[in-house]
Protein backbone atom coordinates (compact mmCIF):
# COMPACT_ATOMS: atom_id res chain seq x y z
CA UNK A 1 0.00 0.00 0.00
CA UNK A 2 2.80 2.42 0.88
CA UNK A 3 4.60 1.70 -2.39
CA UNK A 4 1.40 2.33 -4.38
CA UNK A 5 0.81 5.67 -2.65
CA UNK A 6 4.48 6.65 -3.13
CA UNK A 7 4.46 5.78 -6.85
CA UNK A 8 1.18 7.63 -7.28
CA UNK A 9 2.50 10.80 -5.61
CA UNK A 10 5.64 10.65 -7.76
CA UNK A 11 3.59 10.18 -10.94
CA UNK A 12 1.15 13.03 -10.34
CA UNK A 13 4.05 15.46 -10.02
CA UNK A 14 5.23 14.60 -13.53
CA UNK A 15 4.09 16.90 -16.33
CA UNK A 16 3.42 13.88 -18.56
CA UNK A 17 0.62 12.88 -16.16
CA UNK A 18 -1.02 16.31 -16.12
CA UNK A 19 -3.97 14.84 -18.01
CA UNK A 20 -4.78 12.40 -15.21
CA UNK A 21 -6.85 14.90 -13.23
CA UNK A 22 -9.96 16.27 -14.88
CA UNK A 23 -10.39 19.04 -12.35
CA UNK A 24 -8.05 21.70 -10.98
CA UNK A 25 -7.83 20.00 -7.57
CA UNK A 26 -5.03 17.49 -7.06
CA UNK A 27 -5.71 14.45 -4.91
CA UNK A 28 -2.39 13.56 -3.25
CA UNK A 29 -3.37 10.08 -2.06
CA UNK A 30 -5.45 7.39 -3.68
CA UNK A 31 -8.66 6.64 -1.82
CA UNK A 32 -8.75 2.90 -1.33
CA UNK A 33 -12.30 1.59 -1.11
CA UNK A 34 -13.22 -1.09 1.40
CA UNK A 35 -15.65 -3.05 -0.77
CA UNK A 36 -16.69 -3.58 -4.38
CA UNK A 37 -20.24 -2.27 -4.12
CA UNK A 38 -19.65 0.78 -6.35
CA UNK A 39 -16.03 0.61 -7.48
CA UNK A 40 -13.21 -1.74 -8.41
CA UNK A 41 -9.49 -1.05 -8.00
CA UNK A 42 -6.49 -2.88 -9.46
CA UNK A 43 -2.73 -2.44 -9.26
CA UNK A 44 -0.21 -3.41 -11.95
CA UNK A 45 2.68 -5.20 -10.22
CA UNK A 46 5.58 -7.24 -11.64
CA UNK A 47 8.55 -8.58 -9.72
CA UNK A 48 7.42 -6.64 -6.66
CA UNK A 49 7.44 -3.31 -8.53
CA UNK A 50 4.25 -1.23 -8.80
CA UNK A 51 3.80 -0.18 -12.45
CA UNK A 52 0.34 1.34 -12.51
CA UNK A 53 -3.10 1.75 -11.05
CA UNK A 54 -6.60 1.27 -12.42
CA UNK A 55 -9.97 2.01 -10.89
CA UNK A 56 -13.53 2.37 -12.09
CA UNK A 57 -17.03 3.01 -10.90
CA UNK A 58 -19.54 0.24 -11.42
CA UNK A 59 -23.30 0.05 -11.64
CA UNK A 60 -24.37 -3.47 -10.78
CA UNK A 61 -28.03 -2.74 -11.68
CA UNK A 62 -27.16 -1.89 -15.30
CA UNK A 63 -24.04 -4.10 -15.43
CA UNK A 64 -21.91 -1.20 -16.67
CA UNK A 65 -18.49 0.20 -15.83
CA UNK A 66 -17.79 3.90 -16.07
CA UNK A 67 -15.16 6.48 -15.14
CA UNK A 68 -12.07 4.39 -15.75
CA UNK A 69 -9.06 5.93 -14.07
CA UNK A 70 -5.75 4.70 -15.45
CA UNK A 71 -2.25 5.86 -14.55
CA UNK A 72 1.13 4.36 -15.43
CA UNK A 73 4.11 4.82 -13.14
CA UNK A 74 7.25 5.31 -15.21
CA UNK A 75 7.96 3.88 -18.64
CA UNK A 76 7.30 0.16 -18.68
CA UNK A 77 6.03 -2.41 -21.14
CA UNK A 78 4.46 -4.40 -18.27
CA UNK A 79 1.65 -1.88 -18.06
CA UNK A 80 0.33 -2.42 -21.60
CA UNK A 81 -0.65 -6.10 -21.15
CA UNK A 82 -2.14 -5.18 -17.79
CA UNK A 83 -4.42 -2.68 -19.53
CA UNK A 84 -5.67 -5.51 -21.75
CA UNK A 85 -6.11 -7.68 -18.64
CA UNK A 86 -8.18 -4.92 -17.06
CA UNK A 87 -10.65 -5.13 -19.94
CA UNK A 88 -10.50 -8.93 -19.78
CA UNK A 89 -11.28 -8.96 -16.04
CA UNK A 90 -14.13 -6.49 -16.35
CA UNK A 91 -15.77 -8.31 -19.27
CA UNK A 92 -14.89 -11.96 -18.75
CA UNK A 93 -14.48 -12.37 -14.98
CA UNK A 94 -16.86 -9.73 -13.63
CA UNK A 95 -19.23 -10.10 -16.62
CA UNK A 96 -19.93 -6.42 -17.17
CA UNK A 97 -21.61 -5.61 -20.50
CA UNK A 98 -20.31 -2.10 -21.22
CA UNK A 99 -17.41 0.11 -20.30
CA UNK A 100 -17.53 3.84 -20.88
CA UNK A 101 -14.66 6.18 -20.17
CA UNK A 102 -13.11 9.43 -21.29
CA UNK A 103 -9.76 10.99 -21.99
CA UNK A 104 -8.57 14.57 -22.08
CA UNK A 105 -7.84 15.40 -25.73
CA UNK A 106 -4.07 15.71 -26.07
CA UNK A 107 -3.30 13.01 -23.51
CA UNK A 108 -0.71 10.64 -25.02
CA UNK A 109 -3.02 7.73 -24.07
CA UNK A 110 -5.69 9.07 -26.45
CA UNK A 111 -4.06 7.38 -29.46
CA UNK A 112 -3.97 4.03 -27.61
CA UNK A 113 -7.65 4.30 -26.64
CA UNK A 114 -8.60 5.23 -30.22
CA UNK A 115 -6.68 2.20 -31.45
CA UNK A 116 -8.24 -0.17 -28.90
CA UNK A 117 -11.82 0.80 -29.70
CA UNK A 118 -11.09 0.70 -33.45
CA UNK A 119 -9.54 -2.78 -33.23
CA UNK A 120 -12.25 -4.24 -31.00
CA UNK A 121 -15.29 -2.51 -32.44
CA UNK A 122 -15.77 -0.05 -29.62
CA UNK A 123 -16.66 3.48 -30.50
CA UNK A 124 -15.90 7.08 -29.83
CA UNK A 125 -19.14 8.55 -28.52
CA UNK A 126 -18.11 12.16 -29.00
CA UNK A 127 -16.07 15.05 -27.72
CA UNK A 128 -17.20 17.77 -25.35
CA UNK A 129 -15.36 21.01 -26.03
CA UNK A 130 -13.73 22.98 -23.22
CA UNK A 131 -15.25 20.52 -20.72
CA UNK A 132 -12.57 20.04 -18.05
CA UNK A 133 -10.09 22.25 -16.27
CA UNK A 134 -6.77 20.65 -15.43
CA UNK A 135 -4.56 21.68 -12.51
CA UNK A 136 -2.75 24.11 -14.85
CA UNK A 137 -5.96 26.20 -14.95
CA UNK A 138 -6.60 25.62 -18.69
CA UNK A 139 -9.76 24.16 -20.22
CA UNK A 140 -9.49 21.05 -22.40
CA UNK A 141 -11.79 18.96 -24.59
CA UNK A 142 -12.95 15.59 -23.26
CA UNK A 143 -13.43 12.59 -25.57
CA UNK A 144 -15.81 9.78 -24.56
CA UNK A 145 -15.58 6.07 -25.45
CA UNK A 146 -17.85 3.05 -25.23
CA UNK A 147 -16.79 -0.57 -25.40
CA UNK A 148 -19.08 -3.60 -25.26
CA UNK A 149 -18.47 -7.10 -24.00
CA UNK A 150 -19.70 -8.48 -27.35
CA UNK A 151 -17.03 -6.53 -29.23
CA UNK A 152 -14.34 -7.69 -26.82
CA UNK A 153 -15.39 -11.35 -27.16
CA UNK A 154 -15.29 -11.06 -30.96
CA UNK A 155 -11.71 -9.79 -30.65
CA UNK A 156 -10.80 -12.75 -28.45
CA UNK A 157 -12.32 -15.10 -31.02
CA UNK A 158 -10.02 -13.55 -33.64
CA UNK A 159 -7.05 -14.47 -31.44
CA UNK A 160 -6.34 -11.02 -30.03
CA UNK A 161 -4.68 -11.17 -26.61
CA UNK A 162 -2.59 -9.12 -24.18
CA UNK A 163 0.57 -9.53 -26.24
CA UNK A 164 -0.70 -8.83 -29.76
CA UNK A 165 -3.58 -6.36 -29.38
CA UNK A 166 -1.29 -3.41 -30.22
CA UNK A 167 0.07 -4.95 -33.43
Amino acid sequence: MEELQYQYRQAIQSEKNMYYFTCPIIQFNLNIVTDSANALQFVSVADGVVHGYFDCNINRLTNKVHNLSIIRFGDTDIFRPDLFHLFYKLFMEYNFNYITWNVVVGNPAEALYDYIVDKYGGRIIGTFEQDVMLPNGKLYDLKFYEFSRNSFVKGLEKGINAFNYRK
